[in-house]
């Protein structure tokens, strides 16, 4: 029996995303770039997830951006209160905590 355990070092969100805009039935949101995991090593994200909802229960993946892109944009979003949050994964699929969210909305 080995005595060592494989440890993950997740990516670290540290603030939650910004919603840039809002216009007609598109809301776009922005993050900043994770540059550290969770024992401060330096980072750079494979991409990023990208959530949304109608609440913070019912957030679900939506798409998925390359780590050299730190904005999305949802068009075609009808009238109502929007969630949107973001995980950042690394190189090797291990995904950070999902972001504070932040709402946006439409009218």
């Amino acid at each position: 029996m080995s005595r060592f355990r494989a440890r993950v070092v997740r990516p670290m969100i540290y603030k939650q995303p910004l919603v840039a805009g809002v216009d007609g039935g598109s809301v776009s949101i922005s993050w900043d770039a994770i540059t550290l995991d969770t024992e401060g090593n330096a980072l750079t994200p494979a991409n990023y997830k990208i959530y949304a909802g109608g609440s913070e229960a019912t957030l679900t993946e939506v798409t998925t951006v390359s780590g050299a892109t730190l904005t999305y944009t949802f068009t075609g979003l009808s009238a109502g209160t929007y969630y949107f949050a973001v995980k950042a994964v690394d190189s090797g699929g291990v995904e950070s905590a999902m972001s504070p969210f932040v709402t946006a909305t439409v009218t």
